[in-house]
């Protein structure tokens, strides 16, 4: 790539003083000159710098950087941005940050916040939204085509899941992943040295879902439970399936827990409570459903308790019906 800039520098004095008032760099290549292929990039751009003191924990420095359309270093493949404004301030070894940055296809992203890169472990707050954003520009894969706004704030220390702790909060505005629209949702996680915590609301056309996750993701053999919280209300597996001649309007709760995403090597177990729910024009009363899942092998069992059918045979009182099934399977 290349580099051209003009400013001044007064080295003699203590400290030191600098200023870049005009810089441009073109097709700029991190991997190049960082001799790490993971950084391949082609950047861009355009920056300002003005700077007092050399040393990392005491310089004070003010720096604004424009990009071009440019690629990132930013996953398997690199992510392409359309433009982007960064402004950034150094002083005692913090820095703050304000990032607008336009990804094109795959949406557009605000950032602001703090970060401490000179501390070990790195510590770091960070809020801002997110408009559009398309999973499948990203990831390249057209499965996950999705259009998501809403915003987010994060707070954490270190980088490494298995040792990093991190808490924040993601609120999503109407859109779609898939398939699959998304009225709205409110979620707020954390994770320390590997233990996951969710919780909070998603709602959807086929119903609405309150989350109480906790889990250990990042192990060799991942796994996870579901709380007492964890409940879900107006859910229409007719609409979720695609059934057209099923409506459900189900209301309960599920407790449960698996470890491993192999099906044919997971082992778990769970229990659905149901309360007052439909299933086509039958009234459900009660019910559970529960099941088990050992290496691939299945055990599960339904009891649904229903409303008293009111058009009995003349004569007889109406009474509950009850249905009871079993099901086992590999």
């Amino acid at each position: 790539g290349a580099l051209e800039a003009a400013g001044t520098a007064e080295l003699g004095r203590q400290p030191a003083r600098y200023a870049v008032s005009q810089g441009r760099f073109t097709n700029l290549d991190l991997a190049a000159l960082t001799g790490n292929p993971d950084q391949a990039s082609d950047l861009s751009g355009t920056f300002t710098l003005n700077g007092t003191g050399l040393a990392p924990e005491s310089a004070q420095l003010a720096a604004s950087v424009e990009l071009a359309p440019s690629r990132l270093p930013v996953g398997q493949d690199g992510l392409d941005v359309a433009g982007a404004r960064l402004d950034a301030t150094l002083r005692g070894g913090t820095l703050g940050f304000d990032l607008a940055a336009d990804l094109a296809d795959a949406g557009q992203l605000t950032a602001a916040g703090t970060a401490q890169p000179f501390r070990q472990p790195l510590t770091y707050t960070a809020e801002g939204t997110f408009t559009r954003v398309d999973l499948a520009a990203l990831t390249g894969n057209p499965d996950q085509a999705s259009d998501l706004s809403g915003r987010y704030s994060v707070r954490g220390s270190g980088t490494d899941p298995q040792t990093l702790a991190a808490s924040g909060t993601l609120t999503l505005d109407p859109g779609y992943v898939g398939a699959r629209d998304i009225d709205g949702a409110d979620l707020a996680f954390s994770l320390t040295r590997g233990d996951l915590v969710v919780d909070g609301t998603l709602d959807t056309p086929e119903g609405s879902f309150a989350f109480d996750v906790t889990g250990r993701p990042f192990d060799a053999n991942p796994s996870f439970a579901l709380g007492e919280r964890t409940c879900f209300t107006g859910l229409d597996l007719g609409r979720l399936a695609d059934l057209p001649d099923t409506y459900t309007d189900l209301n309960g709760c599920f407790r449960g827990s698996l470890t491993g995403f192999d099906p044919q090597t997971a082992d778990g177990s769970g229990v659905v409570t149901l309360r007052s729910s439909f299933i086509n024009a039958a009234r459900v009363t009660d019910g559970e459903i529960t099941f088990a899942l050992n290496d691939g092998f299945v055990n599960a069992a339904v009891d649904l308790v229903f409303a008293a059918d009111a058009t009995g045979v003349e004569g007889e009182a109406a009474r509950p019906g009850r249905l009871l099934a079993a099901f086992e399977g590999d």
